[in-house]
């Protein structure tokens, strides 16, 4: 009979994550875990700054607002007070961060919390 590997917990990285300059606000990025890439420089931003930048440059009506969808992906979302309509609608699904592009900074998060 052969001796069983020892399992050895890997060790995760003890370096304090990056607080940038979210280049809208220019204040730091405390919690860059919820930093969004910027759609041009895919340097991180704050989330609301984003959000603010996407609203922006949407004509949006009476009941729309801009919500993160996933994916890097933001949509234009009509919320419905009908008791018959559905309780919200997806109007326009506008993509933000490049799936194929995945930047630098998110691999140091990601490097920070799991090392598998």
């Amino acid at each position: 009979m052969r001796d069983r590997i020892q399992w050895v917990p890997p060790v995760l990285s003890t370096e304090p994550l990056p607080t940038p300059e979210c280049p809208y606000c220019g204040k730091p990025i405390k919690d860059i875990a919820s930093a969004i890439g910027d759609k041009t420089t895919n340097e991180p931003a704050h989330f609301d700054c984003i959000i603010n930048k996407v609203a922006k440059g949407e004509a949006l009506e009476k009941g729309d607002s801009i919500v993160y969808i996933g994916g890097g992906r933001f949509g234009v979302v009509h919320f419905s007070n009908s008791q018959t309509a559905p309780p919200f609608k997806i109007k326009k699904i506008l993509e933000w961060e490049d799936k194929e592009n995945r930047a630098e900074w998110r691999k140091t998060i990601s490097d920070h919390y799991s090392v598998t």
